[in-house]
């Protein structure tokens, strides 16, 4: 029997794959539950009974190895990396421009390919208001996927980049990691590697207002919070959290930005 672990309602009923029919509508179980309880993890026998839930490559479409953390242990105390619906949009858009900066990098190499593209519109469409949270979730692991579909390191951190902006509907922190993946897909396509990065970096907290800096703010510091992609893992290690804790503390400083070391 495989359950949703530690996924309870507030009555204290777990859900149970194995046992709830395949014809039960998702919107029957609480969205919130989906929202806020880390369905990265979630581990059902059958996915198709519950869209909303990680299917095979999943994690993938935002970065190989990546994860949106553990399973929440109490229903009701989202993650910290969530923000509220509001603060979402607002994030959602400076995610949007960050990805959109290097989906040329992309369509390049995968011209006929539109799932990136695509993403950053409806990235925007929701920070508009436009299109509502529940429905960009379902469609979040799209424009990853698209890395899959070229070959360059810097075409696949351009499409991942994409991918991390449509899922701010579900976490905003996964707005840093849109801005990760796109710093890094400049820096690869550059001879000065780390000039280009420094420049990136430069360049999306100047497109910060004081709205998105509020927003972003709220956010843990990359690395110490496991209840979202910004926890121990990709986002946190290697030139992706250095990228991360430069914009992070960028965010916070008025000293002259420094670029990653």
């Amino acid at each position: 029997m495989a359950v949703m672990s530690g996924c309870a309602t507030p009555a204290g009923l777990t859900i149970d794959a194995s046992t709830s029919p395949a014809s039960t509508p998702v919107s029957s179980v609480p969205f919130a539950l989906f929202a806020h309880c880390g369905i990265y993890e979630a581990r059902v026998q059958d996915p198709s009974r519950f869209p909303y839930s990680k299917a095979a490559g999943d994690a993938d479409a935002f970065g190989k190895g990546s994860s949106c953390g553990p399973v929440c242990e109490n229903f009701g105390m989202p993650s910290p990396q969530s923000l509220s619906e509001a603060d979402r949009r607002i994030a959602a858009a400076w995610a949007a421009n960050c990805a959109e900066r290097v989906l040329v990098l992309f369509e390049t190499e995968a011209p006929g390919d539109d799932r990136p593209r695509d993403a950053i519109a409806r990235t925007r469409a929701f920070a508009r208001g436009e299109l509502d949270a529940a429905g960009e979730i379902r469609r979040r692991f799209v424009a990853g996927r698209a890395a899959h579909a070229v070959s360059s390191p810097a075409a696949v951190a351009a499409a991942r980049a994409a991918g991390q902006s449509s899922g701010v509907a579900h976490m905003g922190a996964h707005a840093l990691g849109a801005a990760a993946y796109a710093a890094q897909a400049a820096g690869l396509a550059a001879l000065d590697q780390s000039t280009a990065i420094s420049d990136e970096i430069s360049w999306q907290l100047e497109q910060m207002n004081a709205q998105v800096r509020a927003v972003l703010q709220q956010l843990p510091p990359v690395g110490e919070d496991s209840a979202g992609p910004l926890g121990p893992g990709l986002l946190a290690s290697g030139l992706l959290g250095s990228i991360i804790r430069e914009i992070q503390a960028g965010i916070v400083s008025s000293s002259p930005h420094e670029g990653v070391t």
